[in-house]
């Protein structure tokens, strides 16, 4: 639906009450998915509004991510 900043919103605020590591790996996981969606989305758009997504964010993601659930090809891949 590219509702990315609802998304990130609704992921942040899970992974603040989250306590299980493997569910914790795919929230943190689609957070970085969102910040890189919204990075694209900038740099698409020169109009679009600056959400504060950036590659460092995305990549600060999926390493939280990893650090949950290291054997995730998915999150290492990207």
């Amino acid at each position: 639906l590219e509702k990315h900043e609802e998304a990130l919103a609704a992921f942040q605020a899970l992974a603040a009450k989250e306590t299980d590591k493997s569910r914790l790996a795919a929230i943190n996981h689609n957070i970085g998915n969102c910040h890189l969606a919204l990075l694209n989305k900038q740099q698409n758009n020169p109009n679009a509004k600056n959400s504060g997504a950036s590659l460092d964010n995305a990549i600060e993601s999926y390493k939280q991510s990893l650090r949950n659930n290291p054997l995730d090809n998915e999150t290492r891949y990207n």
